[in-house]
C-alpha cells in the first residue's frame, strides 16, 4: 500500500486542483451526486490522492493550531479594486454542516458562523448585495 505524504499543498499542486475543479466541475458536483468521467485513471488517483493531504493538512491545523488556519480564497478585481471571493468557502462549510447536527454552536463563535451563513447560501444573496460596495 503506498501511503500519501503527510504535507501541505504546494502552490503548483493547488493549481493542478483547481485546473481539474474547472475541468470537469458543473453545477451538478457541488449537490455531491454528480461524478465525473475520467480522461485517465492516473489523474484522478492524484485528484483523489491532493483532496485527502489538503482535507488531513486542514484537519491538522484546526486540531493542533486552529489559530494558524488560513483557508485558500480567490479573488476578483473589479475598477482596479480586488475582492475576497469567501462564496465558495462558505457553501462548502454550510454543506458539511447540514451532514451533522451542529444546532447548538458555542456563543462565542455564533457571529463568526452567522457571517459564514450569510455568504453560504443562494438565497442570501439580495441581502449580500445590500452590504457590498456599489
Amino acid at each position: 500500500m503506498k501511503l500519501t505524504k503527510n504535507a501541505p499543498l504546494t502552490d503548483a499542486e493547488i493549481d493542478w486542483l483547481e485546473e481539474v475543479l474547472l475541468k470537469y466541475g458543473n453545477d451538478d458536483s457541488m449537490r455531491g451526486d454528480y461524478h465525473p468521467h475520467w480522461d485517465f485513471e492516473k489523474e484522478m488517483t492524484r485528484f483523489v490522492e491532493l483532496c485527502f493531504r489538503r482535507m488531513n493538512d486542514i484537519a491538522g491545523c484546526l486540531y493542533e493550531a486552529p489559530e494558524q488556519f488560513q483557508p485558500i480564497f480567490n479573488g476578483r478585481e473589479v475598477k482596479g479594486t480586488t475582492y475576497t471571493i469567501v462564496e465558495e468557502l462558505c457553501f462548502g462549510y454550510m454543506k458539511d454542516r447540514s451532514l451533522d447536527d451542529w444546532s447548538a454552536p458555542p456563543e462565542a463563535l455564533r457571529p463568526s458562523l452567522e457571517a459564514i451563513a450569510l455568504h453560504g447560501f443562494e438565497k442570501n444573496f439580495p441581502m449580500v448585495e445590500k452590504l457590498s460596495p456599489a
